[in-house]
């Protein structure tokens, strides 16, 4: 078979795994296993290690890729900037402050316990939280645009950046010192405000605004094709930047919701549909499916110290992001509600596939090590969101105290 039958057969099992998904998890009672988890089994058993059915070739690996960066960028736009810096948002900070502290005595039991690998690498490992998995949960939950939501999305936002922008600081694989890669972070981040700044200019201005209004529904499709201009700008600038790409595909996102502000709620409502419909309909799933496929687990099946790491570094993920998170939420949510938080915080799995693969590349972490933090990650996954779902309703939110501190 010629190789770019291998694709098209392999596009064809990727494309029917995203269909059946959903479909399964709709025989889960109350909806407590989200699509995404059984994307990333479904990968596992395609995949190399079970089946072998699904061969992750060079054009399925560019549109994982692209899964990955368009599930962030729709991330971005899941915000709206006030959930960036209310009362809630600096609680979310200083729950990863903490978080961070925390993280390191954890890395040392880890050690202990045999996971080979840097100390810095392991704990931050364990304080991240995937926006790209929460935010597809809570959308089919219909809690995103919530109280609820902003505030899981806000703290989740803030454990998924800043671990992405520390460990690129710390652990990049551009051979660059830790100043040089920190100014790239701040050049970043004037890019976006400047980036804002124009759309805004631009995207007001007579003659495009108009084009817009014209092109928007033909098949032309011009705001879409504007999104996928912002999303490869930002990409393009981060990489040379040297810096992970996952980043610019989220600033772009929240560069994109930022200048469509002053746009009316229903043209953004198509927006986000037209995108949505793009992201989650096709190329994310892509995503899911091939990280699930690419999962090695045959050093945990078959190393019993390697299977014992696995559930010891869940128990550290939740101590150390999702206890902090709870405690930090109390005075926000009901004690449902800050659980349920908690729960969402400590779910992890895209951080924990970067940080393996990167720790690896760069002799920072063994691969069993690597495997079992993976693995720990997928378990994350299926445990946590469930767990969070099972606790709803979520409703029983300290509605005075926010409305209060929400000003502040």
């Amino acid at each position: 078979m010629s190789a770019s039958s291998l694709s098209y057969l392999s596009l064809l099992i990727v494309a029917i795994a995203a269909l059946v998904a959903p479909l399964v998890a709709e025989l889960v009672p109350r909806n407590l296993l989200p699509p995404v988890v059984l994307e990333v089994v479904a990968g596992m058993i395609l995949g190399p290690q079970m089946t072998g059915w699904l061969h992750v070739d060079v054009p399925v690996e560019i549109l994982s890729l692209m899964g990955l960066g368009f599930l962030l960028f729709l991330a971005g736009m899941e915000l709206t900037p006030s959930s960036l810096w209310n009362r809630p948002a600096r609680l979310g900070l200083l729950a990863y402050v903490l978080a961070v502290g925390l993280s390191f005595p954890l890395a040392i039991v880890l050690k202990a316990a045999g996971a080979h690998g840097d100390l810095r690498i392991l704990a931050i490992a364990l304080t991240s939280t995937s926006l790209g998995v929460v935010v597809p949960v809570l959308r089919d939950a219909g809690e995103s645009g919530s109280r609820f939501g902003q505030t899981v999305l806000a703290t989740a936002t803030i454990g998924e950046f800043t671990s992405l922008l520390l460990f690129t600081v710390l652990f990049s694989a551009d051979p660059k010192s830790t100043p040089v890669q920190v100014i790239y972070v701040v050049g970043l981040a004037a890019s976006g405000f400047i980036a804002i700044v124009v759309i805004r200019w631009w995207w007001g201005s007579r003659w495009f605004s108009s084009a817009l209004t014209r092109l928007d529904e033909t098949t032309s499709q011009l705001r879409v094709r504007a999104a996928f201009v912002l999303l490869l700008s930002f990409t393009t600038l981060v990489n040379g930047f040297g810096l992970t790409s996952v980043l610019g595909t989220f600033v772009a996102g929240i560069v994109l919701r930022v200048a469509n502000e002053k746009t009316t709620s229903a043209v953004q409502e198509r927006y986000m549909a037209k995108l949505s419909a793009i992201g989650f309909g096709f190329v994310v799933p892509v995503f899911f499916i091939v990280t699930g496929a690419q999962l090695d687990i045959r050093d945990v099946v078959t190393s019993g110290k390697t299977a014992l790491l696995v559930p010891l570094i869940l128990v550290c993920m939740v101590v150390a992001r999702g206890l902090t998170s709870t405690l930090l939420l109390r005075g926000e949510l009901s004690g449902r509600g800050a659980l349920a938080a908690g729960a969402f915080q400590a779910t992890s799995l895209t951080f924990p596939i970067i940080v393996a693969t990167v720790g690896i590349n760069l002799h920072f972490l063994s691969p069993p090590t690597a495997a079992a933090l993976i693995t720990a990650g997928l378990l994350s996954v299926v445990v946590m969101p469930a767990l969070a779902l099972l606790l709803r309703p979520w409703e029983g939110i300290h509605r005075s105290s926010l409305e209060h501190r929400g000003r502040v």
